[in-house]
């Protein structure tokens, strides 16, 4: 028998990207799963991070705080990397 995959199909998408002032993760996570996002700055430091909730599927990222330029972002349910992308800031 097949082993059931973590998640069916991934789905995570922000926009605005690129972001000034504020944007919207929109994700789909099963019930029972843990999922958290890490933003990180061009060294590799982190600079947010956020849990997602299951039963949302919208979570607001500000930007506010952080400097014009590239950031990278990582999805991590479970403890396993899901998804990574890039996340523009712009003023």
């Amino acid at each position: 028998p097949e082993e059931e995959p973590l998640i069916d199909k991934p789905d995570f998408k922000i926009i605005p990207n690129p972001a000034n002032g504020q944007s919207s993760l929109f994700y789909t996570l099963e019930v029972g799963r843990k999922g958290t996002i890490l933003i990180f700055n061009s060294v590799g430091e982190v600079v947010q991070r956020y849990s997602l909730n299951p039963t949302e599927k919208q979570l607001l990222i500000s930007t506010e705080h952080l400097r014009q330029g590239v950031y990278f972002y990582k999805i991590v349910v479970d403890g396993s990397l899901v998804h990574k992308d890039k996340l523009v800031v712009i003023r």
